[in-house]
């Protein structure tokens, strides 16, 4: 082990000794100078280090570095390290700036009524689940659960041969049929944009709604809008600005089947631009038509032309009045 030595010539140690005063403190500079030690009986050649003086003064007293030095009482104290800077980890300083505000929401949801002050009477699944019509709906939705399985995540598409045969009030009471009889959870979306037709039927606010999610400036969670039945909510058009970015819609379509146990679509007549994007991901497209077109040569072409375009076609629904 290392040992930290006064090391003193002899004379002066003796000198030291015999002397009863001890010796005035004086300022000195002190530098530490490692020597040749000579050996040591106890230790051996144990390595040590001289504390010196090269040169000390005192008032007016220069002593030379030939003079013998003056033993001073060193505090034992290190000296206080420099801190060290604090290094930026490299993925902290990689990370950039920036700020932060606040921004209210584009809309405000405004207080609804009760649903039965809301519905459309057309909505005879809700204002009258024991009507006849009624249980026609709900052996419908049966027939469709039969066909396509019990699996979650089913997407349907319906879609008429012309307007305004009521492809609407089909769906939506298919909807409250299928909420109603095992508390699935059910959404309908209108993607019918050129004739929006589901908020007004179920009297909630038309936007924001699919227009918006296409376009990326409202979420889909923000756009879903509660229809008052219970297990149904809807997700309106939206308000139309341009034309509809349909490369979102496969998006949007998966995330919908994540959510809800059956997804309900109201598409315009077919032959719409927008169609062949929505029937290619569905699990099925459904015709409404009323008893005039069975006789309609049309008829054929159309149930030819849906699968060509990618729509599963599985059959279709027959609207008497």
């Amino acid at each position: 082990m290392a040992r930290i030595l006064d090391a003193l010539h002899p004379a002066e140690t003796r000198r030291i000794r015999e002397s009863k005063e001890r010796p005035t403190p004086i300022e000195a500079e002190i530098v530490a100078t490692p020597i040749a030690a000579p050996a040591d009986d106890d230790e051996g050649d144990v390595p040590f280090i001289e504390v010196g003086a090269a040169t000390m003064k005192h008032g007016n007293l220069k002593l030379s570095r030939d003079a013998a030095p003056i033993p001073t009482i060193l505090p034992l104290t290190r000296a206080t390290p420099e801190r060290e800077p604090q290094l930026v980890r490299p993925e902290i300083e990689a990370f950039p700036l920036f700020r932060i505000s606040f921004q209210p929401l584009p809309f405000e949801r405004e207080p609804i009524e009760p649903a039965d002050r809301r519905f459309v009477r057309e909505l005879v699944a809700y204002h009258h689940p024991d009507h006849p019509v009624s249980e026609q709906y709900r052996g419908l939705m049966g027939e469709l659960e039969s066909q396509l399985g019990t699996e979650p995540g089913k997407s349907l598409l319906f879609t008429a041969a012309h307007p305004a045969i009521g492809t609407t009030s089909v769906l939506l009471n298919l909807a409250i049929s299928c909420a109603r009889r095992d508390g699935a959870r059910v959404a309908v979306v209108d993607a019918n944009l050129a004739r929006p037709a589901i908020a007004e039927r179920l009297g909630i606010a038309p936007a924001p709604g699919l227009f918006e999610v296409l376009a990326r400036t409202v979420p889909l969670t923000w756009a879903m809008q509660a229809s008052g039945q219970p297990n149904l909510d809807a997700l309106t058009s939206g308000k139309p600005v341009g034309q509809p970015n349909m490369d979102i819609w496969p998006l949007v379509i998966d995330q919908l089947k994540q959510r809800f146990d059956w997804v309900l679509v109201d598409a315009a007549e077919w032959g719409h631009p927008e169609l062949s994007a929505l029937s290619g991901t569905c699990a099925a497209t459904y015709l409404v038509l009323g008893q005039s077109d069975l006789g309609n040569p049309e008829l054929n072409d159309l149930l030819s032309d849906i699968p060509r375009h990618g729509g599963r076609l599985r059959g279709y629904i027959l609207r008497t009045p």
